[in-house]
């Protein structure tokens, strides 16, 4: 490292060196010890060439010094030319050649320097791209993939030995082969396009959505040779976009039923005013009328409609949460259980109901006989749903909540809460309707048969004891409405804690089974974070194969699918892997579903909306008693 060049060059200068020197040292030897006829000194001068090779001036100048000074001694003796134009001629010789030899070698030095340099940036450049978390990859200007990093391989799922080669529309949809080849086109031209969101597609079908920069890669003079593409995942914020987005639908919803519930309170007091004075003045002219038969049914009609109409402003009054009602603790089931009686006379022989009260107690802080009031409203509502006749099924239980469950109306913060279920198999709703259907006065029912105030009392009730409903529907399958009301205090709180945590898992590949495309990305998210390796499917069809192929540890399916049902997915996956443990996923209740023979009483279910922690349980329940050989229950 003496002459501080880099290390190529640094590496051979010594070497070089001594062979110079030893080539002018031997050279000298030989004319010191021959005849005065054998002169060899002259051959000195190609100890500086010689000393070139090292790309170091400063080997070529010791390398001069040497030379000269062993010829300046040689014309001395043996030869005796000093002074002469010999030695003169020969100086100037060993002068001029050294010095061209040292800006040879300068010269050298620098291309070699300016090489490494070169190498040692693109060596640092490609270890960039390949250990990047961005995808980055490089084509040809026709679109063939020639670069194709780790961050690709992590998003696209296809390793670089099976991405290279190929065109870069493998990761497009076949709709986007024209735009994709358009943009090839002008990149080649050497404009830039930036694409913020793209559906691109991974290997195993799944889409993603990523933000495209599409550069144009120039050679040194300039032009044109190649096409630089760098993906950015942006599923995940579109995920958390997403949830803001349900958030605040559901802030501006809960905000738009409070703004009608002071509407409606309002209307309501002022016309109990209005009915008061009809009421009473009804009275007033029954007592002018005796004998008059014809006036006095008159004021009986009149009477009726005012008592009617009263029932109705105080039900906008519930709705409007102004009227205060003293509470009680009691126990859910008990409303259920009573419950049976009372609705069979009133939902009709055509209905067939079925109770499923939860197996320990249901504590809760309420009006009694609110919550009764809410159990026959959703009945009724599920009656109505049914005009041919149908199942209703009534449950109670504990359920979690959480930030991820959503659309519960109002929203609830995270907690255990009380779960009151009221499922049908009716005509269902659309999510329009869905979105609508606790306002006063909405309804879906032909003119003269509904008010359009029983869900919207039931709202009133639920959000006035700190509760919120659930609606999941399925248009021409059925509806199940989810009631959540606090528990009253039960144990202490590292027990409500337990019951909250999520159970890790260890690795397991879970392969989940869902049309819903943002649910399948939630769950896998949760799985994701709790440990377990995931799969992903939008049909039964696509995850047979994989489900039977010996590479996933649980199938997580939902129960009805377009298509092939998660029913017939698990039928034939029992015959194929009955090892496989199976779990179910669904918006309905197990109540209803047992109700419709609609899935295998041995195949857990745990119930949409779920949160991470209820899912992660279930899922640990699963493995756990498939390994066991015992069959799994899920609460």
């Amino acid at each position: 490292m003496a002459d501080g060049s880099p290390g190529p060059t640094v590496l051979r200068a010594r070497p070089v060196l001594l062979l110079a020197l030893g080539y002018v040292s031997v050279i000298a030897a030989i004319d010191a010890v021959a005849p005065p006829s054998f002169l060899v000194m002259n051959l000195i001068v190609a100890g500086p060439v010689i000393a070139a090779l090292a790309a170091s001036a400063r080997v070529v100048l010791l390398t001069g010094l040497y030379a000269a000074a062993c010829g300046s001694i040689l014309t001395a003796w043996p030869n005796h030319f000093w002074g002469t134009r010999y030695h003169i001629g020969l100086t100037m010789t060993f002068v001029s050649v050294t010095a061209a030899a040292a800006v040879a070698a300068e010269v050298r030095r620098r291309f070699e320097v300016a090489a490494w340099r070169a190498e040692s940036d693109r060596r640092a450049l490609a270890s960039i791209v390949e250990t990047s978390d961005e995808s980055i990859i490089a084509t040809d200007l026709a679109g063939h993939i020639t670069v194709w990093n780790r961050g690709a391989c992590e998003l696209f799922g296809y390793p670089a030995s099976e991405a290279i080669g190929h065109h870069l529309d493998m990761t497009y949809r076949p709709r986007d082969a024209g735009h994709i080849a358009e943009s090839l086109q002008r990149v080649g031209k050497g404009d830039r396009i930036h694409e913020p969101d793209v559906e691109l597609v991974r290997s195993d079908g799944e889409v993603a959505n990523v933000s495209v920069v599409l550069s144009p890669i120039r050679d040194a003079t300039g032009n044109v040779c190649g096409i630089c593409e760098i993906v950015h995942d942006i599923s995940e914020q579109k995920r958390i976009e997403e949830r803001e987005r349900e958030r605040s639908e559901r802030a501006q919803n809960a905000q738009h039923l409070q703004s009608l519930g002071q509407l409606a309170g309002g209307i309501a007091h002022d016309f109990n005013n209005l009915l008061a004075i009809i009421g009473n003045y009804a009275d007033l002219v029954d007592e002018q009328v005796a004998g008059h038969d014809g006036a006095r049914a008159d004021l009986d009609r009149i009477r009726v409609a005012a008592d009617r109409a009263t029932g109705l402003a105080r039900q906008l009054i519930v709705f409007a949460r102004g009227e205060p009602t003293p509470t009680a603790v009691f126990d859910l089931n008990t409303t259920v259980v009573e419950s049976h009686s009372l609705l069979a006379r009133t939902l009709g022989t055509h209905i067939q109901l079925v109770t499923r009260p939860a197996p320990d107690p249901v504590p809760i802080d309420a009006d009694q006989g609110q919550i009764n009031q809410v159990l026959l409203n959703l009945a009724i509502n599920a009656r109505d749903a049914m005009p041919d006749g149908g199942t209703i099924v009534v449950e109670a239980g504990i359920a979690d909540v959480d930030d991820q469950t959503s659309h519960v109306q109002p929203a609830l913060p995270p907690g255990r809460y009380a779960r009151l279920a009221v499922s049908d198999t009716g005509t269902g709703m659309s999510a329009d309707v869905a979105a609508h259907i606790f306002e006063p006065f909405f309804s879906t029912k032909p003119q003269g048969e509904g008010t359009g105030i029983g869900l919207a009392t039931v709202y009133g009730i639920i959000s006035h004891a700190g509760g919120g409903i659930h609606v999941y529907s399925e248009l021409n399958i059925g509806t199940t409405m989810r009631v959540y009301l606090p528990l009253a205090p039960l144990g202490s709180g590292a027990e409500a804690a337990a019951v909250t945590d999520v159970v890790r898992g260890d690795g397991q590949v879970v392969l989940v089974v869902d049309d819903e495309d943002d649910l399948r990305a939630v769950v896998e998210r949760i799985l994701i974070r709790a440990g377990y390796a995931v799969m992903t499917c939008s049909n039964g069809e696509a995850a047979l194969p994989l489900a039977v192929s010996g590479r996933c540890d649980l199938l997580l399916s939902d129960l009805i699918m377009p298509g092939m049902s998660g029913r017939r997915l698990a039928e034939l996956v029992r015959e194929r892997a009955p090892e496989l443990p199976v779990l179910f996923m669904s918006g309905y209740s197990d109540g209803l579903l047992i109700a419709k023979g609609a899935f295998d009483l041995r195949i857990p279910i745990v119930q949409k909306p779920f949160t991470a922690a209820a899912l992660s349980r279930a899922i640990h329940r699963a493995l756990s008693s498939a390994r066991a050989g015992h069959p799994v229950r899920v609460d």
